[in-house]
């Protein structure tokens, strides 16, 4: 199955998603052990990908963790150079709220070539990042716009779904202190009728049931499960049970 099929029939279904991400370069990650995880539980979808530009062995990181497990691998880029022809789709990230077109568009030029021969599924997504904080590495090396009021999360979340993504990803920020809101994931969804990938800052389940309750097809844990990968198992529990 595609991986957008995937997502498409968790929306439809009114069933949940749970997306795992790694980033490569943080070594002292237990992989085994995290990938043994989750084998184990339900897991849809293991996103790679990092916030540094050139990440050393990205290729064969891949290449190596496709031989650990058969869930799908799909890139979730922090550059044009974090591309992989071995990966199973690329989730291409749009980032809307953006000061540099680099990140709206220029990243997708430097990539274009490679991943339309690679031939790897790729799933146009509109990425919204809601660092209050504007401390977060996305933030940082992105020059995100702050978006401080419900008002300004409405504006882009409409924004986005007048163009041609297949997707929407909303993003607290890798290492965020605090996920989105609830009430932001609300008004997305009133708005929306495309898929609503919700990442960054959920640290325990019942922040991630929050979360999928107001409206979330599929939620993405990273920095939580680095520090505890058996993390994995409770919340691949919790979006099971939905």
């Amino acid at each position: 199955m595609a991986v957008i099929d995937l997502i498409m029939q968790r929306m439809k279904n009114r069933s949940k998603g749970y997306f795992v991400l790694i980033d490569p370069e943080k070594r002292s990650v237990d992989l085994n052990r995290m990938v043994q995880n989750i084998n184990r539980t339900y897991v849809d979808a293991i996103l790679v990908g990092g916030s540094n530009k050139n990440i050393s062995g990205f290729h064969s990181f891949i290449v190596r963790l496709k031989k650990m497990t058969d869930v799908p691998i799909v890139l979730f880029p922090g550059s044009h150079s974090q591309i992989s022809k071995e990966a199973d789709a690329i989730l291409l990230l749009s980032l809307l709220n953006s000061r540099s077109l680099k990140h709206v568009i220029g990243e997708h030029i430097d990539a274009a070539e490679t991943i339309v021969r690679s031939g790897i599924e790729v799933i146009p997504t509109a990425y919204i990042v809601m660092d209050k904080t504007g401390k977060t590495s996305v933030s940082r090396a992105a020059e995100v716009l702050k978006l401080k009021s419900e008002d300004d999360v409405k504006k882009y979340i409409y924004a986005s779904s007048l163009m041609s993504y297949s997707v929407v990803y909303l993003e607290a920020g890798s290492g965020a202190s605090q996920s989105i809101s609830p009430s932001a994931v609300k008004i997305a969804r009133r708005i929306l009728d495309k898929p609503i990938i919700v990442g960054g800052g959920i640290k325990t389940p019942d922040k991630a049931k929050s979360l999928l309750k107001a409206g979330a097809d599929i939620i993405v844990t990273g920095n939580a499960i680095e520090k505890n990968p058996d993390l994995i198992l409770d919340f691949g529990a919790l979006v099971k049970r939905f």
